[in-house]
């Protein structure tokens, strides 16, 4: 008997009665995903007057609500039936999707559930006379109805076929889409510095053209869609209300974010030799930041050794006829000091030299640089960078030490990182 309920429960379930889905937009399967710039939604709803078109999206649909396209005559939610519970059934097994305003009305239980209830009925006593099956269905015949009738008043009320409207939308959408596309960035850089800045591409300084007006939009009449849809149209084929249509995206240089900018977008401009539009850019360099200063011709030496610092690199020299080694490097920039001890033999040969990354040496690398901003090259300052480095030359170990005041940019090694 038991295995006998089993077998009835699970057939009426895998006949959609125990089952329940959920209505969203676009939720349903691919081929409502029919979104493309250019493509007419419109929201159906009910007014005193009857069924209306109440607002419209051009290449968008909405999250939520009676949303239909215009393109394909269909609705744009998801119209498969439900099949479910009623009576004390759990709250999650009762139907959940009905709406009017989207055209799903409960109905009465197809043959198919009719038949299981009434066989699980008789193998429970009763119990599933409690529980009948529900459905939720979409009213196709009322939809057309409706939409027929909102789709006139519309024509009417743009005076226009509202398939060739939308036809001319998505062309008139596509051509500008090719325009916005290859946009003709004239970049003037004013740079008086002294830092040097280059020629920067609309990539590098992330410049973009948008539409002044969002994609998702909403309009509330349908005056409004034709008037937006008017202004596209003389865009696209005249040229004559670009900036109207588009704006630059003037962002704050992502590509250079040691630089301290000011960027400047004047109105777009159509040039009719070349068939592009013109975005001006006045980009002006006010400055450097978050760079580092590293010292340049820094030198500790006597007779036998030599160590050289030149920006990220220290330089020994062994000058003597015989093998050095080379014990530790100190290294001070005004306000710390940092020492790297060589653990292991680290020897030059005679009459040789060999280079290290300051910054591999020595671990804390702000120990061994400033970081700095400045509105100038030539701007003034006042570092002082020490060096020193003890070695061992034929047993006997000997230092030596140099240092140096900077009071000019100029004099130093910039580096951005």
């Amino acid at each position: 008997m038991k295995k006998a309920i089993f077998a009835g429960t699970l057939a009426l379930t895998l006949s959609g009665c125990a089952t329940q889905s959920s209505v969203s937009q676009q939720a349903a399967s691919a081929p409502l995903n029919e979104e493309h710039s250019g493509s007419i939604y419109a929201k159906l709803e009910k007014s005193d007057s009857g069924y209306a078109f109440t607002q419209f999206t051009v290449g968008h649909v909405p999250g939520s609500g009676p949303w239909v396209s215009l393109l394909n005559d269909r609705p744009m939610w998801d119209t498969s039936p439900e099949q479910c519970l009623k009576g004390i059934a759990k709250p999650e097994l009762k139907c959940q999707t009905a709406n009017s305003s989207l055209f799903r009305e409960e109905t009465s239980m197809t043959g198919g559930q009719a038949t299981h209830w009434a066989f699980l009925s008789s193998l429970t006593f009763g119990l599933w006379l409690t529980m009948p099956p529900g459905r939720v269905a979409f009213d196709q015949e009322q939809f057309e109805q409706s939409y027929n009738e909102a789709y006139q008043q519309f024509a009417k009320d743009i005076e226009f076929n509202p398939k060739n409207l939308i036809a001319e939308a998505r062309l008139n959408t596509s051509r500008l889409e090719e325009m916005k596309e290859s946009v003709d960035y004239n970049i003037k850089v004013s740079n008086n510095t002294g830092f040097s800045f280059g020629s920067p591409s609309a990539r590098d300084l992330a410049l973009t053209i948008d539409y002044k007006e969002s994609k998702r939009t909403v309009y509330p009449s349908a005056a409004a869609l034709y008037t937006h849809l008017d202004n596209i149209s003389r865009a696209a084929t005249s040229r004559e209300n670009l900036q109207d249509i588009f704006e630059v995206d003037c962002s704050k240089g992502i590509g250079y974010s040691h630089f301290k900018l000011d960027i400047d977008c004047g109105e777009l401009t159509y040039h009719i030799s070349t068939d592009q539009m013109v975005a001006p850019v006045n980009l002006q360099v006010t400055g450097k930041k978050d760079f580092y200063l590293y010292p340049r011709n820094l030198v500790a030496k006597d007779n036998a050794m030599e160590v050289e610092v030149n920006g990220r690199y220290v330089t020994f020299k062994n000058r003597s006829s015989s093998f050095a080694t080379l014990k530790n490097l100190s290294f001070y920039n005004g306000t710390s000091i940092y020492t790297k001890t060589w653990n292991t033999r680290e020897a030059l040969p005679p009459q040789s030299e060999s280079r290290y990354s300051l910054d591999r040496l020595i671990s804390e690398k702000n120990k061994v640089r400033y970081v700095f901003s400045a509105d100038s090259k030539y701007q003034e300052v006042d570092i002082t960078y020490k060096v020193s480095a003890a070695y061992n030359l034929e047993g006997k170990e000997t230092s030596v030490t140099g240092e140096n005041t900077y009071n000019k940019m100029s004099e130093l090694i910039l580096i951005d990182n």
